[in-house]
């Protein structure tokens, strides 16, 4: 039992450490931080005695990270991300128990519901950071960054989820809860949706690249079909992620345009965070929405 309470103490530990590196240190974190966790919480994986669970451990860490990279290729999320998800999930490759409400987790990898609890608390905070943040900046009310396609697209995921809402309630009986969570996801969706052009301005910084970090991203939604199709003809390495290999082409080549990075995201180790308090006390919000299951 003192070893259980160790792992959550050492959860918290590693989430609170990438949280500050995240939202201190340009979203950084020293490899020599990474394989210090990583060695800590393999330890701990060792101390369950146990070989079927050790191995179940570290074959679920290898799954997060190797999936994870695919993801972070694509610009999803920080290769940090991924490293605080590997080390979370030797902490506990698996929490079937949640604190304080008792519903069956069906034996998925805590990682998996850190990330989608991550998530969950990312579709309701990114409207909130980012729209405050343009209010700020802008001159411009809010409601006059709203199109006629973001009011039709915003109604339309209205009704979908609507629709949804009535299916699940007549299907499972779903319960309030349930309804809750999803009201609540679909309410920032819809305010997501409606304010989009708003919460991207907010989100980015038109840069030369001379001032492109790694790590970052390249908002495409901005640029026209035709100027990518300029750019991939231009730049072998050009994607949505900026790499080093495509930093040094850019300056090998001269290229002197500027392009709309996102810039000062929001720390997305405070939504993991967020994610694994949650998952330890309420377990995957998923399974809230049908707690009949």
């Amino acid at each position: 039992m003192e070893l259980f309470f160790v792992r959550i103490a050492s959860l918290l530990a590693v989430g609170v450490i990438y949280m500050l590196f995240d939202m201190f240190n340009k979203r950084n974190i020293p490899s020599s931080a990474v394989y210090l966790l990583l060695a800590y919480s393999a330890a701990l994986t060792v101390l369950y005695l146990n070989a079927s669970i050790i191995i179940m451990s570290a074959l679920v860490a290898v799954a997060v990270i190797s999936l994870g990279y695919l993801i972070y290729r694509i610009g999803l999320i920080g290769f940090g991300d991924i490293t605080e998800l590997a080390t979370l999930s030797l902490i506990f490759p698996f929490f079937n128990k949640p604190v304080l409400y008792s519903i069956t987790q069906f034996s998925i990898p805590f990682a998996v519901s850190v990330m989608l609890n991550a998530g969950f608390a990312a579709i309701i905070l990114i409207p909130v950071f980012y729209l405050t943040k343009y209010k700020i900046k802008s001159r411009k009310p809010i409601l006059k960054s709203v199109t006629g396609k973001t009011a039709l697209k915003a109604a339309m995921i209205a009704a979908m989820y609507s629709a949804f809402i009535v299916f699940l309630a007549f299907s499972f009986g779903m319960f309030y809860q349930g309804i809750e969570v999803i009201s609540v996801f679909a309410v920032f969706s819809i305010i997501m949706l409606l304010f989009e052009r708003a919460i991207t301005d907010s989100m980015v910084e038109y840069v030369g690249v001379g001032k492109f970090e790694e790590d970052e991203l390249i908002a495409m939604n901005l640029l026209s079909q035709q100027e990518v199709t300029k750019l991939r003809k231009k730049l072998k390495h050009f994607g949505r992620l900026i790499t080093p290999a495509l930093i040094k082409e850019m300056k090998q080549k001269r290229f002197n345009e500027k392009l709309p990075i996102y810039k000062a995201p929001i720390p997305f180790a405070a939504m993991i965070f967020i994610g694994l308090v949650a998952a330890v006390l309420f377990g995957n919000i998923l399974f809230l929405v049908i707690p009949g299951l």
